[in-house]
């Protein structure tokens, strides 16, 4: 799969590596107190699309 999970990078991932990161993608929820506005989403989106919360 060369952009697994819309990746910014092209990589090569394993079943089982791809099958973690599908159930972390899908475990976590905003609790209650996180403001979700439209901005708020948008800046979400942008860090998780340009890996930069993979480099910290």
């Amino acid at each position: 799969m060369p952009h697994p999970f819309r990746a910014p990078e092209p990589a090569e991932w394993s079943a089982p590596a791809q099958a973690i990161a599908s159930v972390v993608l899908g475990l976590p929820e905003a609790g209650p107190e996180v403001g979700w506005t439209d901005e708020h989403e948008r800046s979400v989106a942008a860090a998780l699309r340009s890996g930069r919360w993979a480099a910290s």
